[in-house]
């Protein structure tokens, strides 16, 4: 009865065709998608006839009802096409589907993007190998703290720990500027209007009576681009950063 059910959840499986596999693959150029992994999934076996594959073709939505992410409104042949799948690591492949909530199908689209946006900017060109002669190579621009590999100002991903390359402010550096830009002017004007009396809101909706509010939310918002617009500008004066996810 086990066995009949298990061939019945196989069935209803929406799996991915051969091409499909073999063309999500070679569009991130056989490295994982995860750009805290990268690792190469593809490599030579002992048998001369055949290769070594650690890679998996993921689904971003499962492929069944009962998988991570599934998405009932898609239908099958948007399930294997494609544009739902995306080329990971063995490891990664089976990380995003035990912990589903920490790797929605937004990150991993994002993840998707990445790779091939870099698999397209590295396509066709020499590979970096560092050999006996490694000091009449020419020395890249910046050196990772973590590993000690150069890297270029447009690497996104380091090639030696695989920590991604940051060449200005963070997301949260920036969501930070905006909230002190923001603050900077938005406590010192609910200062003087509590000083002065001035009422920041008047329930009969008049433009006129309630031109303090809009001048406060005005003001918040261009202090808070400004604090943004300094921090990148900050953070691109220096060399970028390189940061390594460690994962417990």
């Amino acid at each position: 009865m086990a066995r009949q059910n298990t061939e019945k959840v196989m069935a209803t499986r929406d799996e991915f065709s051969s091409n499909v596999m073999i063309v999500l693959r070679e569009r991130v150029g056989g490295f994982c998608s995860n750009p805290n992994c990268r690792c190469t999934t593809t490599g030579p076996n002992d048998a001369v006839l055949k290769s070594t594959r650690v890679g998996v073709c993921a689904h971003i939505c499962a492929a069944s009802p009962r998988g991570p992410r599934y998405d009932a409104t898609m239908t099958q042949a948007e399930r294997t096409s494609p544009s739902n799948g995306i080329w990971l690591c063995a490891t990664c492949a089976r990380r995003i589907d035990v912990d589903s909530h920490k790797f929605p199908q937004e990150l991993l689209y994002e993840w998707k993007r990445q790779a091939e946006e870099e698999a397209d900017r590295n396509l066709g060109k020499p590979r970096s190998m560092c050999s006996d002669n490694c000091a009449e190579e020419p020395a890249l621009p910046f050196v990772c703290p973590h590993c000690h590999t150069g890297f270029a100002l447009e690497q996104t991903i380091c090639r030696g720990c695989h920590g991604q390359i940051v060449a200005g402010a963070t997301q949260d550096e920036r969501k930070a500027a905006a909230m002190t830009g923001a603050m900077l002017v938005i406590l010192p004007l609910l200062f003087i209007y509590g000083k002065f009396d001035v009422k920041l809101f008047h329930m009969d909706g008049d433009f006129l009576n309630n031109i303090p509010l809009y001048f406060l939310a005005i003001s918040g918002f261009f202090s808070a681009y400004q604090a943004v617009a300094f921090m990148e500008k900050y953070r691109r004066k220096n060399n970028p950063r390189v940061f390594v996810r460690t994962f417990v």
